[in-house]
Formats: C-alpha cells, sequence, structure tokens
C-alpha cells in the first residue's frame, strides 16, 4: 500500500548507523513483540517498523474511522500517526509501550482536526448508576452490527472512544488511561456510561 511506504519519506536521508546485515537480519527474526521491533526500528531498521505499522494499521485505522465517522480521514489520520511514530520513535523511552503510545498519536491529532473544523465538544458526564447488565452482545448477531454502528457513531466521542478500546480491540482499562490521559477510575466510569447510553439507543431492538 502506498500510503504505507510513504512514512518513511519524510526521513529518507536521515543518516543511522545500523548493525550488520546478518546480525539484523538474525534480530528481526526473533522478534517478535512490539518491544523487539522497536528496539530494530530504533537502530534504523525500516522493516522491524514495517512489522509495527502493517500490525496495527487496521485496528488503529478501524478505531480512528467510527470515531471520525470517515473513512478517508480515518486513513489519513492512520498514516500520519505512523508517520510521526516512526520520526519520533527516539522518544519513546519504554519500547513495550508503543501500541499505547502509537494511539495517543493518533488520537491527538484526530482532535487537532476536529478542533480546525468544528470545534471540541465538550460534555459533562452523567450521574447514571451502573446497571451490571450488558444486553448489547446479542445485538451484533441479531442486527449485523449495523445497528450499534450507528448508535455508537451517535455517541459523545470521549464515550465513543473508551467503549471501541474496551469492546473491539479488548484493550484493559489502565492502557485505555494512558491514551486518553485520563484516569484509570474514569476510563471504567466512562465505559459504563456508554453502555448505558448504548442500551437507551438500542431499546427498541434490546426489547424485539
Amino acid at each position: 500500500m502506498r500510503a504505507r511506504e510513504e512514512i518513511f519519506e519524510k526521513d529518507s536521508n536521515k543518516s543511522i548507523r545500523l548493525p550488520s546485515h546478518t546480525r539484523l537480519e538474525r534480530l528481526r527474526a526473533m522478534a517478535e513483540s512490539d518491544g523487539d521491533l522497536v528496539r530494530l526500528a530504533k537502530c534504523g531498521d525500516r522493516q522491524a517498523f514495517s512489522t509495527l505499522a502493517n500490525r496495527h494499521w487496521e485496528p488503529l485505522r478501524r478505531w480512528l474511522c467510527i470515531l471520525s465517522g470517515n473513512a478517508t480521514s480515518a486513513d489519513d489520520l492512520t498514516q500520519d500517526a505512523l508517520i510521526q511514530a516512526w520520526s519520533s520513535l527516539h522518544q519513546l523511552a519504554e519500547a513495550e509501550r508503543f501500541r499505547t503510545w502509537l494511539y495517543r498519536i493518533a488520537r491527538n491529532l484526530l482532535v487537532d482536526r476536529q478542533r480546525e473544523t468544528r470545534g471540541r465538544k465538550r460534555n459533562e458526564l452523567a450521574d447514571i448508576a451502573d446497571s451490571g447488565i450488558d444486553p448489547l452482545g446479542g445485538i451484533i448477531e441479531r442486527e449485523g452490527d449495523q445497528q450499534l454502528e450507528a448508535a455508537l457513531l451517535r455517541l459523545p466521542s470521549h464515550y465513543r472512544e473508551v467503549y471501541l478500546l474496551w469492546t473491539r480491540d479488548d484493550w484493559p482499562y489502565h492502557q485505555i488511561a494512558e491514551v486518553l490521559d485520563i484516569s484509570e477510575e474514569t476510563a471504567r466510569w466512562r465505559v459504563c456510561v456508554a453502555r448505558q447510553l448504548l442500551v437507551k439507543e438500542l431499546k427498541a431492538y434490546l426489547s424485539s
């Protein structure tokens, strides 16, 4: 894909001292985790970063697509986030935290774009208790996900982004909190509110 190839164009003239070719190939073959690949990429191994980009491209693009409501915008934001991650990789102190760091970059880019077009909408959290009931799973099976997707787009963005990370990508609360720069307690609360708002939105389908 051309978009992914463009990630490296910005820093194509950067001079980096690489390990020997044989050693680099051996290290790359053993690399499995994000942390391993980040350490190789920090040495200038573009193939290692390409592996990272391919690994995270689709989940990140899917998340941004629902947050922005625009597939083209999601593609652009995903590419921009990976370009920024590549050019700023030296700033990542803990290689194992690459995923949360990348999503935080992407979210910041999305917020900046939203500020440019219509400004940020601020909404206060509703004082709603958690019912402890999660009837949303059946919606996907009965409605092919279409009604749920539409309801997700109607959620305020700060609930939608948390809910998607928690359900679609199975992120733990502490990593969600890190990406969104909120407390873990707030992350849990936003998931709770998002679920209740979705139940309200989908009431007709849940009772059918």
